[in-house]
């Protein structure tokens, strides 16, 4: 019989395959946030995260039915926990506590709750952002500080009148997952909060804390068989981005856990 395909054939198909698979780019990655805004301080969280990467696809938890928010999630390939109102002290039994507190939202507290443990589940990398940090401490197992100066002796300033003013310091434990993104034994973040984890849960450890020893990062303990997971008490979304070492290279490293999650 003879051969249909000569040598010119054959490289015209093979060229052919090539643009095919050159033409053929992945499809974006698709981000949940707790939640997003397309203006004002909850837009932040997907302006840093587009920075790392312009082509992700940012998709908004909360402005939807509980029912649609989880049928998008389930298209999703990472978590942001965002920052927000203080996560209502019975979720870590101190309801006493809500004399502290300063307004809660109580579905954003159950639709977080659900949204970690189902990332969770299925292996997916959750970034976690203030009360995002907070709330992964919480649903895990451990307990907050409701007020921090008024509960934590000897705090340092946490938060400032106006936002953005001022900063502390953060110092780093070396072998951590923060340590190894950036190679930074310390940093300055900016403060913005007035609770923080008081009793770490079982299945995470610190590894990053304030000058007067607050818990400001955390991660597993052990992470055999888990998904990638880091809590930052600061707001990366808030640091100049090509100035401070804990700012978009904490979005770049999640964005990059994502793909490999992939």
């Amino acid at each position: 019989m003879q051969n249909l395909f000569t040598p010119t054939v054959l490289f015209v198909l093979l060229t052919v395959g090539i643009s095919c698979q050159r033409d053929t780019a992945p499809e974006p990655l698709k981000i949940a946030f707790s939640k997003l805004t397309a203006e004002g301080h909850y837009s932040y969280y997907g302006q840093l995260i587009l920075t790392a990467d312009s082509t992700v696809e940012l998709i908004d938890l909360y402005h939807t039915s509980t029912d649609s928010g989880f049928l998008k999630f389930a298209e999703c390939e990472g978590l942001v926990l965002c920052g927000g109102p203080d996560i209502h002290p019975g979720w870590y039994g101190k309801k006493a506590d809500t004399v502290f507190c300063e307004g809660f939202d109580l579905r954003r507290d159950t639709l977080e709750y659900a949204l970690l443990n189902e990332a969770i589940r299925r292996g997916i990398p959750v970034l976690g952002i203030c009360r995002g940090e907070q709330m992964m401490n919480v649903a895990l197992g451990g307990t907050l500080y409701s007020d921090i100066p008024q509960q934590y002796l000897n705090a340092e300033t946490h938060r400032c009148a106006q936002a953005d003013t001022c900063f502390h310091a953060v110092y780093l434990e070396e072998n951590t997952l923060l340590y190894g993104i950036t190679k930074a034994k310390i940093g300055v973040v900016n403060t913005n909060h007035h609770q923080g984890i008081d009793q770490i849960a079982p299945p995470l450890r610190i590894s990053g804390r304030s000058e007067d020893g607050l818990p400001e990062v955390i991660q597993w303990k052990d992470t055999t068989g888990k998904n990638w997971l880091l809590g930052v008490q600061w707001h990366p979304e808030r640091l100049n981005y090509n100035e401070n070492v804990f700012s978009l290279p904490i979005a770049e490293e999640f964005l990059h856990q994502v793909k490999k999650a992939r």
